[in-house]
């Protein structure tokens, strides 16, 4: 297991944005990560108005075999 990190530059962003983006972003990289069949810990998104930064704690490297 390791942790996947994920950085995305952006113009400048409004602050009143952020709060969306963090949980739009955590929800879309959460309901992938199932539909892929990976196992992954905690899911955490950093965010300010030009970068936000995506953790994914304890990502396995290779699919389930269901």
């Amino acid at each position: 297991m390791s942790t996947f990190i994920l950085e995305i530059g952006s113009e400048e962003l409004p602050a009143r944005f952020l709060p969306g983006e963090r949980k739009a972003l955590q929800a879309a990289c959460s309901e992938a990560l199932d539909a892929a069949s990976l196992q992954h810990g905690e899911i955490t998104v950093l965010t300010t108005p030009r970068r936000c930064t995506l953790f994914i704690y304890e990502l396995s490297p290779v699919q389930d075999t269901k």
